[in-house]
């Protein structure tokens, strides 16, 4: 065994700069790896800290006021009051209620349809909005 004997490698002598640039090309590579993992951290923190819920809407009250039942002209007459309510749990952000449909229907037949309008309810408290039905069966429908 020779004691002066030099391993062979597959890099030359010129490769000085090339291994500079691959050195600088890890190093910013693993800068943006550490960002990446620092911003989900501070996200996932940040939605632990906000807590957010989902906002829902349900029905506080319902009444059937009159029920009338015309047997001469097949005709069954109701009035119904209901008061629902939308809460929003998220006390650093509102929402907003759009397009709201609400069908009243009984025995698999809808009875009345409440559309209700545009509205929106501030952070961590709930709004309510009542409606009161008159609904003829024959599809004519009265005013309050």
């Amino acid at each position: 065994m020779p004691s002066n004997s030099k391993l062979s490698s597959s890099r030359s002598d010129g490769d000085g700069g090339r291994n500079a640039l691959v050195w600088c090309g890890t190093i910013i590579c693993t800068m943006i790896t550490l960002a990446i993992i620092i911003a989900g951290i501070v996200a996932f923190v940040g939605y632990l800290v906000i807590h957010p819920r989902v906002p829902y809407v349900s029905v506080v009250y319902a009444h059937l006021d009159r029920i009338q039942i015309d047997h001469y002209e097949s005709a069954l007459e109701i009035q119904v009051t209901i008061v629902i309510r939308a809460n929003n749990g998220n006390h650093m952000a509102h929402a907003d209620f759009s397009d709201s449909i609400y069908t009243l229907s009984f025995d698999r037949k809808d009875i009345a349809q409440l559309v209700a309008p545009y509205f929106e309810v501030s952070g961590g408290y709930g709004g309510r909005f009542a409606e009161r039905f008159d609904h003829i069966e024959s599809g004519r429908r009265r005013p309050c």
